[in-house]
């Protein structure tokens, strides 16, 4: 009787437990954002809530205008126009030929040497396509400063040199017309090994890529590939100075011009399945823009185009909605894998039904200090790399996106389970699309080596064991570990320490009561073979004493808090408190940062001292998402926006060449870990 009461007992204490245990999903999501949260996903995620096997294009191919550029053969180029906008963007489509059978697809936004990069001559609705959007900005100001800020296209990952070795022509570039079919173009060379690599595109933008005559990756084949293009805001647009003293004969075509134009919206909006036709006007010869209200009210402007906000962070839009999406399907392929860094499956869980039905939250490539996160989960994490591979037996097929931005990943089976389904969805930057016609998984890694380069040979001491906790209290307890290690007879070579090291946060100083004799600490642990490492983040104390500070400023390598002019360095909030930011955009930033490893300059640095670079997605405590505001701006004007990703990668490539650049004339290899990273990064460390 006493055993059951006891046992009674027990289960009601359990059960009591476990109401009052706090629950085990630790992350807290509230800080996160959904896709259904993000105005671009949102946006772009809507275009594939249907089974979009049959949607009708919303983009043109002009493939007689598709020609070989006659200074370089493995280069094709033509036009591409929105077709169901009369204000719709032309784009410029290009692709590239690589002997390890790797093809390049990019599309942009026309530049504005455009007329001279092309040949029309054959091909009159290009021609009228163009002069169509030349007049756009002809007539207006607004949309002339509108274009005149070019997309951000990622620097500093290519292999450029290497990549233009490998370059090869196409030998054949043949165009089919007519007939029941839609009209062709057919690109095919053969690559280094033999392999036939073919690329067909047709006039509605579906691009075909097979290998040895067999097909193994579509774009665009459901339809859902949409560009954002550059646009004034309603309020520039408004400010436009209107024409006065308007000869009569001028305000009857233009009060019949709106009259028809209204007359197109109500045809528009009772067959708004169907792709509208391009409307302009002939004079002389010359294609006259109709820029009218239309230009700028869409569905688009009215879901956080310009502006949106997240908790009570409102992030500020000056270039308006920029978003960039693309479906993929892998043929014959039931498993994809790849989009580091996700706490989830090896192969990547489908996140839509074949019939478009959301199952998860797309994959998020977005770098972001996520504390205690789940597993099994689709959510961002520290880092990210674009890129995804298919296989089969016979093939491996990968496709790389070289965009920084932020970026969504649909997955889903196709109805027979036989083919994979993406959608891709990034919030700004260029479509810059490398697809790897791999025969094996060793060959398709090996193709995207050859573009974002080799892992860094590490230091030999690198691969053995390390020895790292938060956070040693100071040099006697250093000396305690390395000699309790020697006790036990327990081999290690390198001991980390953590922040509480430095000078109150400040990174590049010790602490001068527990870290009174850096040296002597690091010489001690030398004498036995061993090396430290010590933790160097991105944010930088605003403290006017601390000299790392008061040089970055003088030296102007902040990272600024938006692009209003002499805008001041963004300001926000990490472990030293009110922080400021390196800008490893910036080229003369980095080389800044690199000087700091002087030895004369990081006192306290011994030959034996490499280095951590942690908090560097970045990290701000105060900032939305625990990260820098998307306006905050980068060397050339560039937003946060544009490049988020590869900050942390261009910080740890700063690190490494300040370790090589402060032993000048030796040739001991740089150790730095990065807790952020991006394409390239394992050309500068682990």
């Amino acid at each position: 009787m006493r055993q059951t009461a006891f046992i009674e007992v027990a289960l009601a204490l359990l059960v009591l437990f476990a109401a009052w245990a706090p629950s085990t999903e630790a992350v807290d999501r509230n800080k996160f954002k959904t896709c259904d949260r993000s105005g671009f996903c949102r946006r772009q995620r809507a275009l594939g809530s249907s089974d979009a096997q049959a949607l009708p294009t919303a983009y043109r191919v002009h493939l007689r205008s598709m020609r070989q550029d006659v200074t370089d053969s493995s280069l094709v180029r033509g036009l591409i126009e929105e077709s169901n906008d009369a204000h719709g963007a032309v784009l410029l489509l290009e692709v590239r030929a690589y002997a390890d059978n790797v093809v390049r697809v990019t599309v942009d936004e026309l530049p504005n040497d455009a007329a001279a990069l092309l040949h029309l001559e054959d091909d009159h609705a290009a021609q009228a396509a163009l002069q169509r959007w030349e007049a756009d900005a002809a007539d207006h100001e607004a949309v002339r400063e509108a274009r005149s800020r070019p997309r951000y296209r990622v620097q500093e990952v290519l292999q450029e040199e290497a990549m233009a070795s490998r370059r090869v022509p196409f030998e054949s570039v043949q165009l089919r017309e007519g007939g029941a079919l839609p009209s062709l173009l057919t690109l095919q060379y053969r690559g280094a090994d033999g392999q036939r690599n073919r690329v067909e595109i047709d006039e509605h933008l579906q691009v075909r890529f097979l290998a040895d005559d067999q097909p193994v990756l579509t774009a665009n084949q459901r339809g859902l590939f949409s560009f954002e293009h550059r646009r004034p805001s309603p309020a520039r647009f408004d400010q436009e100075p209107q024409q006065t003293q308007q000869p009569q004969a001028e305000q009857d075509e233009q009060r019949q011009d709106e009259q028809d134009e209204q007359q197109q919206d109500e045809q528009d909006e009772q067959q708004k399945d169907k792709p509208a036709e391009r409307e302009t006007e002939q004079e002389g010869g010359v294609a006259k823009s109709k820029v009218s209200s239309r230009y700028r009210v869409s569905d688009v402007e009215s879901d956080g185009a310009w502006e949106e906000s997240f908790g009570n962070h409102k992030d500020e839009k000056p270039y308006g909605p920029n978003a960039i999406g693309l479906d993929l399907t892998f043929h014959g392929v039931q498993h994809v894998y790849g989009l580091p860094e996700h706490a989830d499956s090896l192969a990547l869980r489908d996140t839509r039904s074949a019939g478009g039905a959301h199952l998860l939250e797309p994959y998020r490539l977005f770098n972001l200090d996520v504390f205690e996160f789940e597993l099994e989960e689709t959510m961002a994490l520290y880092g990210h790399v674009p890129v995804m591979y298919g296989h089969r037996g016979d093939r491996t097929t990968g496709v790389f996106w070289l965009n920084a931005a932020e970026m969504w990943v649909d997955v889903a089976s196709s109805e027979d389970r036989q083919h994979k389904h993406t959608h891709w969805m990034a919030e700004s930057g260029v479509l810059d699309l490398f697809v790897m016609l791999a025969a094996s998984p060793r060959a398709a890694v090996a193709s995207y080596t050859g573009l974002t380069g080799t892992q860094a040979l590490p230091p030999k001491f690198a691969i053995a064991y390390h020895q790292c906790r938060w956070n040693y209290r100071d040099e006697a307890d250093v000396s305690a570990v390395h000699a309790g290690f020697d006790q036990h007879d327990i081999p290690f070579d390198v001991l980390w320490l953590d922040i509480e090291h430095t000078d109150g946060k400040r990174y590049f100083t010790w602490d001068q009561r527990n870290f009174a004799t850096p040296k002597r600490m690091q010489e001690e642990l030398w004498a036995t073979g061993r090396r430290m490492v010590t933790i160097v983040d991105p944010h930088i104390k605003r403290d006017s004493g601390y000299a790392v500070h008061q040089r970055a400023e003088e030296a102007g390598v902040y990272v600024l808090r938006d692009g209003q002019p002499n805008a001041p360095a963004y300001d926000g909030w990490c472990w030293p408190g009110s922080s400021s930011w390196v800008d490893y955009v910036s080229a003369t930033a980095r080389q800044w940062w690199a000087d700091q490893f002087a030895y004369d300059r990081y006192q306290g640095s011994t030959p034996s001292l490499f280095t951590w670079n942690d908090m560097n997605e970045p990290s701000v405590f105060n900032g939305p998402e625990t990260t820098i505001v998307k306006h905050a701006v980068h060397a050339g004007g560039w937003e946060n926006r544009d490049l988020h990703n590869l900050y942390g990668m261009l910080m740890q490539r700063a690190t490494a060449e300040g370790q090589v650049q402060r032993n000048e004339g030796h040739t001991e290899r740089p150790f730095v870990l990065s807790r952020a990273f991006f394409a390239g990064t394992q050309s500068h460390g682990a």
